[in-house]
């Protein structure tokens, strides 16, 4: 993973809008501190390949990383999910911006505060359709009525390209 990182930032380094590297539900001290089996196991690569130094780096450039990007005014992408809000509270493109996500560790599961579940839900949340039982029950679902009041709050955009989704096995 260490080697994967480099050669993204050499891209990045090379021609800065060659690449967007978005913030996952894996950037962070804690998963990346868990076992391999568990989803983890970063740090350890880190720390054996290099030092706790070039961990706290890795750690300060997740911090950096976007929540989501919008291409064009039209397309948003997110690694985890859309919130599913009550309908008067509206996840737009400012207010998520508005979110200070430089903390290393991604929002506790039960903050009630909107910008922390917000947070959450753009990093981990994941279709109510799909079976995410090995992934634990406090990841957040979203649903339909998630993405018709999120395009709603947010004109222009025509799509959504959830990047945590892997292809579904054939039948």
């Amino acid at each position: 993973a260490c080697e994967i990182f480099f050669l993204l930032f050499a891209y990045f380094l090379a021609k800065p809008t060659s690449i967007i590297i978005n913030r996952g539900n894996q950037e962070d001290d804690f998963h990346s501190s868990q076992e391999t089996a568990c989803g983890g196991g970063f740090k350890s690569e880190v720390m054996k390949k290099f030092d706790a130094t070039m961990y706290v780096h890795f750690l300060l450039m997740f911090t950096a990383l976007p929540l989501c990007t919008v291409l064009e005014g039209k397309v948003f992408i997110v690694h985890g999910g859309l919130p599913s809000l009550p309908t008067n509270v509206k996840a737009t493109i400012p207010f998520i911006k508005s979110i200070e996500h430089d903390s290393g560790m991604t929002p506790d599961m039960s903050s009630t505060d909107t910008k922390d579940i917000v947070w959450r839900s753009l990093l981990c949340a994941g279709p109510t359709d799909h079976d995410l039982l090995d992934l634990g029950a406090d990841v957040p679902r979203f649903d339909i009525d998630a993405t018709t009041h999120f395009l709603a709050a947010n004109a222009g955009i025509e799509y959504i390209i959830r990047s945590n989704e892997l292809p579904r096995k054939p039948m």
